[in-house]
């Protein structure tokens, strides 16, 4: 897929550096969910696989589950280069794809939702991975129970129905039926799932979170104000979360990157993606530079 222009080809020349040894011991890779602003992730997990960190396991929660079973499925740099190809060709209509007279309709039937999943089911199918057995690398997906208010954990049988658990933000998309649970999205329990990782042997946590800060910008639509709660209540959790985990040695927090854009708009990926990779490269080698004087 050709790409646009952009700030992320000022970076291609470091995708040729040799890959780099990550310090020994087990690795976790822990993906946050954010919507649209999973892209930036994708610019994280490049600069990880060329400072040679290889998972062992990796988690992941809503839009961060998407991106944590493309980096299972191939941990090296094609396999970023396929999850970037499916950033750089995303719009809000191949994902939601509804007309406003269908999702009119299921505002006047009382749905419990006002997009059909099927954009999202592509993209799915388009990893050509049918379970988690088939996967490179383990991964642990997490969504949220309806019934009970717990935190649902997939690590097994087949990938597309946990993958769009995870994803389906209430209100947005339906809740999946699945082993007569009514699943949704997992970042109403547990958007940053670092408990996970560290539930193993774990060594050493790489943590992706594209949690937001709230900006000055009123929701405009009724999509946007229930983006705009769901994300209130992440980021209540999130913080929480980093305070928890901040100050252990094992788990360390990628930086954030500024992203201003609305909930839905999916454009600009080249410039976050670089944007991501950027901040992420520079915080490692930094990181790396102060372990080695010691």
């Amino acid at each position: 897929m050709a790409r646009r222009p952009g700030g992320y080809r000022n970076v291609l020349r470091f995708r040729q550096r040799r890959e780099k040894p990550v310090e020994p011991g087990k690795v976790a890779v822990v993906l946050s969910g954010g919507g649209n602003r999973g892209v930036v992730q994708v610019g994280m997990l490049r600069a990880l696989v060329e400072a040679g960190v290889h998972p062992d396991v990796v988690v992941g929660t809503s839009v961060g589950s998407l991106n944590a079973a493309a980096l299972a499925r191939d941990p090296s740099s094609k396999g970023v280069d396929d999850l970037e190809a499916v950033w750089i060709g995303l719009s809000r209509e191949r994902l939601f794809g509804d007309g406003r007279l269908t999702r009119a309709w299921r505002l006047a039937s009382r749905a419990s939702y006002l997009f059909g999943s099927e954009g999202l089911a592509e993209i799915i199918d388009g990893f050509g991975v049918e379970r988690f057995s088939d996967l490179a690398v383990p991964l642990r997906v997490i969504a949220c129970d309806l019934g009970t208010g717990a935190e649902a954990v997939f690590a097994s049988g087949l990938l597309k129905p946990a993958l769009l658990a995870s994803c389906a933000l209430p209100g947005v998309y339906a809740p999946v039926v699945h082993d007569g649970r009514l699943l949704v999205d997992g970042g109403v329990v547990n958007n940053v799932p670092v408990s996970h990782a560290l539930a193993g042997p774990i060594e050493h946590v790489y943590v992706c979170d594209t949690s937001a800060e709230l900006d000055a910008q009123l929701p405009r639509s009724a999509l946007e104000v229930i983006t705009r709660s769901f994300a209130i209540a992440r980021q209540s959790r999130a913080r929480r979360d980093e305070e928890r985990y901040g100050s252990d040695p094992r788990v360390v927090f990628l930086p954030r990157v500024e992203d201003r854009r609305r909930p839905f708009d999916f454009g600009g990926a080249d410039d976050l993606i670089a944007a991501g990779y950027t901040a992420a490269r520079d915080f490692l080698a930094a990181r790396t530079a102060a372990v080695a004087s010691g």
